[in-house]
């Protein structure tokens, strides 16, 4: 009995530190993409750029800026958000339901926010941010595939469909109850 008892407190030690290990990471990735700096020396980016790193979180965090940036553009601050989701149940040693359907849901949304950014935000509008789109590579691709076949009216009623039905399958969130809670407060 005692031999379960020591291995429960060590499992919830190891969720717990999981849990704010991830928090701190969130902590981490948005001080290193609120202070992005496109100047400062970001290793496998910036080849020869030389001198000080003003990004709060150091060379490492201007790394993490400059390579969310190029990958999925301003849909790379959903990730500190998504961090503390993850830890949350950790962090309260509680049991995920469905984790693999919920992960695939995040990701399916996580996508439609980078597409959907690559078409809303030009490129002329990103100031000084190394992505040439607002949803960075991932975003751009996709809304290159989703304009050649839907055009760009038809991929946004796509993309918005896709959407919620992501909020849907990662959360518990009901549109159902959620209007119906709407209607009667109203009433």
């Amino acid at each position: 009995r005692s031999e379960t008892v020591k291995e429960s407190t060590l499992s919830r030690r190891v969720s717990e530190l999981i849990g704010v290990a991830l928090f701190m990471a969130s902590v981490f990735w948005i001080v290193s993409l609120a202070s992005y700096d496109p100047g400062d020396p970001a290793w496998f980016f910036q080849v020869g750029a030389t001198g000080d790193t003003a990004n709060f979180a150091g060379q490492v965090g201007a790394f993490v800026a400059e390579l969310a940036f190029q990958i999925v553009g301003y849909a790379g601050f959903i990730i500190p958000a998504a961090f503390i989701i993850v830890g949350w149940p950790y962090f309260w040693c509680s049991a995920v339901d469905a984790p693999g359907t919920k992960t695939f849901g995040a990701l399916l949304l996580f996508a439609c926010i980078s597409t959907f950014l690559s078409m809303a935000i030009p490129p002329a509008a990103l100031h000084g941010v190394a992505s040439n789109s607002g949803g960075g590579m991932l975003g751009q691709a996709l809304a290159a595939l989703m304009i050649e076949y839907l055009h760009k009216t038809g991929s946004i009623i796509v993309l918005m469909a896709v959407s919620f039905i992501a909020v849907i399958i990662s959360t518990q969130f009901s549109f159902g109850r959620a209007t119906t809670a709407i209607i009667n407060a109203m009433s």
